[in-house]
């Protein structure tokens, strides 16, 4: 992605949050997210806090990260992280976004958030001491 492309995704993002290299992330991800930061915005009132996306080191083997298709962020607010789960599943199954993504839960971090990433196939899971549970079922179990 330009980095002068940065103006266009005003309010919601900015060059100085925590991207990375922002010239090797996928523009069509940075799309998806501001989809999903505008409507957390407006419905919810949330904002969202990158952690992370494109990276180099420090992800599994084959991570979406490395390939400038992943991102991981929190939400600020005080709902409980199921809760935000919930309504965060809702929009991306209601703006057809679930059927193409991965969507990781990790409410062990330090500041509770998630994983998205455009491998193109739907995919979710939950890191949960220390371990990886994937398929819905498994978060909903875990959350």
């Amino acid at each position: 992605m330009k980095v002068e492309s940065f103006k266009y995704l005003h309010p919601y993002f900015n060059i100085n949050e925590n991207w990375g290299d922002v010239k090797q992330i996928k523009w069509w991800h940075i799309k998806h997210l501001y989809d999903i930061r505008n409507e957390m915005h407006y419905q919810h009132d949330w904002p969202i806090i990158i952690h992370c996306s494109y990276e180099t080191t420090g992800h599994s083997k084959n991570s979406y990260h490395y390939k400038g298709m992943a991102t991981d962020f929190h939400f600020v607010t005080d709902i409980e992280f199921k809760r935000q789960y919930e309504i965060l599943k809702w929009y991306l199954r209601k703006s057809k976004l679930l059927n193409f993504i991965g969507l990781g839960a990790y409410p062990e971090w330090s500041t509770p958030g998630f994983h998205i990433d455009g491998r193109g196939y739907p995919l979710q899971w939950i890191r949960k001491h220390g371990k990886y549970y994937y398929g819905s079922d498994n978060v909903d179990k875990f959350l």
